[in-house]
């Protein structure tokens, strides 16, 4: 094993002599490695590399620890040495240790330099540039930064990379933006601010780029959706950026483009999609309690706040029939009505498509979230889809999608399955409904 040592710590440490990848051993010594590597080239006392893995009060073997990690790295990085001559990567000094690595060597550095000239590229107005330059950086991330290592170190850079990951990923949105890109990049903030909702710099993207589509009511209506948030959730109004935007959007937007209650706005009349028939034949009539709970849901939809619905039961429970009893009636209802029903003929995203009367073009899960958000943006709507445990991989991500813009979106997104198990992705799924405020109704076997 031979070679210049090269570093990743954008996701689970890894390091390579050359071609070949070194065994970095046990989460304690990965924690090691991870502090000598962010320090490269600087002498690292060893009372640093104690609390940056076991914090203020380490155990009293704690230093022997640090020397049996050092030992076991030496071995992986020089797996050459002869044993009792000095090391030449990872050196032995009085106070502590030195790990020799060049700074282009590290994922961490190219990120930083990647964003840094992109950073450079923008003040100088190539948004363009700037972009490539933020794919190319973003694209190095495997997942959060320090990924299974312990002990406060990691933590404290872990946050500190997460933030300067979103910072890359809002800085490429704001050069996008100044590409002219506003209608292409409004789903992908929806998504953003479900994600990240108390933070405002997302938020002010999303209404920047409403108001640059020329969309000037939903604009204002989601700085009213963001002080409502806020004053909820923080008992305090957004910051004095967002107030600034909000005055701006107030003197820019055109008398015509003031905001409606939504209930009147219509572009072309609703979209009414209706199940071919009431319930399967046989099912359980539903419980009036869980109708009322999807009228209650169907309600809120109807001013402005979306949810997300898993309606799990075995065949025969009544899932269909629930859904039916809730969700249809007499007359004309004042929202849009999409109801698509799953199976394994025909892909996913066709099915949702047909139902959302999209051409079948945009049967592609942009296509379709652009399709929902320009539903929503004329009126309120309820888009079911019954047999969901029955979708794609391309299905499930559309509806784990489309579950993130339920929090901004005036979008009552329902579904049937079966039970779902502990785990795999159906599992995660059900999770990510219920982190996004979203509900599970399990109706249980028929007696």
């Amino acid at each position: 094993m031979t070679g210049e040592l090269r570093v990743e710590l954008l996701g689970d440490p890894r390091a390579w002599l050359g071609a070949d990848q070194v065994a970095l051993g046990p989460a304690r010594q990965r924690a090691v490695f991870s502090v000598l590597v962010s320090q490269a080239g600087r002498l690292v006392p060893r009372r640093e590399l104690i609390e940056g893995v076991w914090g203020t009060s380490p155990p009293a073997s704690a230093e022997g620890s640090v020397h049996t990690y050092v030992s076991g790295l030496r071995r992986a990085l020089e797996p050459d040495r002869p044993r009792w001559s000095p090391g030449t990567v990872l050196v032995s000094e009085t106070d502590g240790y030195r790990l020799r690595l060049r700074a282009d060597h590290l994922d961490l550095h190219a990120f930083q330099t990647l964003q840094s000239r992109a950073e450079a590229l923008a003040r100088d107005g190539d948004h363009r540039g700037a972009v490539e330059q933020l794919d190319a950086a973003l694209a190095l991330w495997r997942g959060a930064a320090y990924t299974g290592v312990p002990g406060p170190f990691a933590e404290r850079h872990r946050a500190r990379l997460a933030e300067r990951r979103q910072t890359a990923v809002e800085q490429r949105v704001r050069s996008r933006l100044e590409l002219g890109e506003h209608a292409e990049l409004v789903v992908e903030l929806v998504e953003m601010v479900g994600e990240r909702p108390l933070r405002e710099q997302a938020w002010a993207l999303l209404i920047t780029a409403l108001h640059r589509s020329g969309r000037h009511a939903e604009a204002l209506d989601v700085v009213g959706r963001l002080r409502a948030y806020f004053r909820r959730e923080l008992g305090a109004e957004p910051g004095p950026a967002i107030q600034r935007l909000h005055e701006r959007l107030l003197a820019d937007t055109p008398a015509h483009a003031a905001p409606v209650p939504r209930e009147h706005a219509r572009e072309g009349g609703l979209l009414l999609v209706f199940p071919a028939a009431a319930a399967p034949a046989g099912s359980r009539a539903p419980d009036e309690r869980d109708v009322e709970r999807l009228r209650g849901h169907l309600d809120a939809a109807l001013a402005g706040r979306g949810r997300a619905v898993l309606i799990e039961g075995e065949p025969g429970t009544g899932k269909s029939a629930l859904l039916t009893a809730a969700l249809t009636g007499g007359g004309e209802p004042g929202h849009h009505v999409a109801w698509a029903v799953a199976d394994r003929r025909r892909p996913f995203l066709r099915v949702v498509g047909g139902a959302l009367g999209a051409d079948p073009a945009e049967a592609t899960r942009n296509g379709l979230l652009a399709r929902v958000e320009a539903l929503c943006a004329t009126a309120p709507l309820a888009l079911v889809v019954e047999d969901l445990h029955l979708a794609d991989d391309d299905g499930l991500v559309l509806w784990h999608q489309l579950t993130a813009a339920t929090r901004l979106l005036p979008l009552l997104l329902a579904a049937t399955c079966v039970p779902a198990g502990r785990r795999g992705t159906f599992a995660m799924l059900r999770d990510g409904v219920l982190a996004r405020d979203g509900e599970a109704i399990r109706l249980g076997p028929v007696r």
